[in-house]
């Protein structure tokens, strides 16, 4: 339709109201004629549900014939006209398959279609002239809250939290019942809630961040583009639906797209780490409550090589789980949509992240394979400093890609120049592209700040000191954390069982009163 639903609706209603009093003796008069309007309007909305309907301006005209008693209503029935319910109520039908001469322009359910330009990468592949700093001033200008109280520029109605729900991708034709009415009911949920599935699943708005924002503007930035941008294909590829064998196109765009986030996710963990260091970095994400907007997952199939020695889950499509792990099946349909839920058993902790990814490895292709030479200089700056740290941030230095690291002649060299100017305070952090308003018009996207300026993701959960010198606790200082976490626990325990207690004895005196005063009453009456 080349007019929009409220566009037809105005046209339609000034059409009307052209003739304010019956065109014949005895005809309808403007009362009744409102009222028929006002019906038309209502059942207009009900048939205009789906925005793929075709053909609803002749039922307009045919309609406005009908009201003004025109006498030619029929007449105005001269083109074919399609009516199509809720998407949700067309989750069980089979999408139309992609056309291979224009697999490029696929775009996944739910996904964000933005073209390259619109949004800037995380992190250029060159230094940019210009741009923000990833680091900002440490001067801070006032915050509001950033509780769920403060107001966004978009509110759950807004264009850029509309809901695409549909299933556009065609199930494996052995697909049980239960496991395609799951995925339907999973896509009806995010209709009913008026969110995208990737919204609920990876929320951004009042999430805490492992940084201020406002001392990271060029992190933050770049942060909320790849999040965003790619929490669609999070989903997607978390999700993982059974697609059908017939559609090898649709399963090589999935893998496509998970293998596009991965590249951005390489470009922010690269502009990460040349920002912070490596073991900064570490910290201040694995701080408590500090990881959610960390894409944990896109590790690969089980039956893949790189999925060797994973300590974390491979991914399998819901079919597999389905047939042999039923209870990881139920968990994963039943908490799809609870945030940051789906990537339950994907990679734990950042350093397997990089390793099981090879993104340490110096002979890959830099910001496509591996992270960037700037990031991995900065992690031998660190790990070769005589300070202790937990075991796993670096598992060993005399074997594996950490060997192969140290053993770089190229990235050795760039090691210790960034260590003399970091010595020197004459270090210049990454750049990333500004950010442009027009960015959070995007169809799918947070917004980038409130209406009062202020960021919508929240601050730290937890707050680290960048320059503090110590990275982990002495072997006392981890005991007595242990034991105070243990007598915190003894202690929320007694004082459970003592409202338990005091509450039974609450309802056993009530019952005693209860009776007595039964029995104070069936003296009266014997009286």
């Amino acid at each position: 339709m080349s007019d929009t639903h409220d566009d037809m609706l105005k046209k339609f209603k000034t059409f009307l109201e052209q003739d304010e009093k019956p065109s014949t003796p005895g005809g309808t008069t403007t009362a009744a004629r409102l009222a028929k309007m006002e019906l038309w309007r209502e059942m207009r909305k009900l048939l205009a549900v789906n925005d793929s309907s075709v053909g609803l301006r002749v039922l307009d005209d045919m309609a406005a014939a009908l009201i003004n008693e025109r006498g030619r209503a029929a007449a105005t029935l001269d083109t074919p006209v399609i009516i199509l319910p809720l998407p949700s109520k067309m989750a069980s039908t089979v999408g139309v398959l992609s056309h291979p001469d224009f697999a490029d322009a696929v775009v996944p359910a739910g996904a964000v279609a933005a073209p390259a330009a619109a949004v800037p990468a995380a992190v250029p592949q060159k230094r940019a002239s210009s741009g923000t700093p990833a680091k900002g001033s440490k001067s801070k200008k006032p915050r509001s809250s950033t509780g769920s109280a403060k107001l966004s520029m978009s509110d759950s109605g807004s264009s850029t939290e509309t809901t695409l729900s549909m299933l556009d991708f065609e199930l494996s034709p052995d697909t049980p019942a239960d496991v395609r009415q799951a995925i339907e009911t999973i896509y009806a949920k995010a209709e009913a809630a008026k969110r995208t599935l990737y919204q609920l699943a990876y929320p951004w708005e009042d999430i805490p961040l492992w940084y201020d924002p406002e001392d990271y503007p060029g992190v933050h930035v770049a942060h909320w583009r790849l999040w965003n941008a790619f929490r669609a294909t999070f989903f997607e590829w978390a999700l993982h639906a059974p697609l059908s064998s017939s559609s090898a196109q649709a399963q090589a765009q999935r893998r496509k797209r998970k293998m596009a986030a991965i590249r951005e996710r390489l470009c922010f963990l690269s502009l990460c780490i040349e920002t912070w260091g490596y073991y900064n970095f570490l910290r201040c994400l694995e701080a408590k409550g500090n990881s959610d907007l960390m894409w944990w997952g896109g590790q690969s199939g089980r039956r893949t090589p790189e999925a060797k020695g994973y300590t974390c889950s491979p991914i399998r499509d819901l079919l597999d789980l389905y047939e042999n792990e039923p209870a990881e099946y139920r968990r994963k349909v039943r908490d799809a949509l609870k945030p940051f839920q789906l990537d339950a058993g994907s990679f734990k902790t950042m350093t397997e992240l990089l390793v099981k990814t090879d993104a340490l490895d110096p002979d890959l292709a830099e910001n496509d394979k591996r992270l960037s030479d700037t990031a991995l200089a900065r992690i031998i700056v660190d790990i070769t400093r005589p300070v202790a740290v937990p075991k796993h941030w670096v598992p060993t230095v005399t074997e594996g890609v950490w060997r192969k690291l140290l053993d770089n002649t190229r990235l050795s060299d760039l090691a210790l120049k960034i260590s003399r100017q970091l010595q020197t305070d004459k270090y210049d952090g990454p750049l990333v592209p500004d950010y442009n308003p027009k960015e959070s018009r995007i169809k799918g996207f947070t917004p980038f700040m409130c209406q009062d300026g202020t960021p919508t993701a929240a601050g730290p959960a937890t707050e680290v000191d960048d320059d503090d010198p110590k990275y982990c606790q002495t072997p006392d200082e981890e005991v007595a954390d242990a034991l105070a976490d243990a007598e915190a626990k003894d202690a929320a325990k007694s004082a459970a069982l003592e409202a338990a207690f005091a509450e039974e004895e609450e309802e056993e005196d009530e019952e005693e009163d209860d009776a007595t005063q039964k029995s104070a009453d069936e003296d009266e009456d014997e009286d």
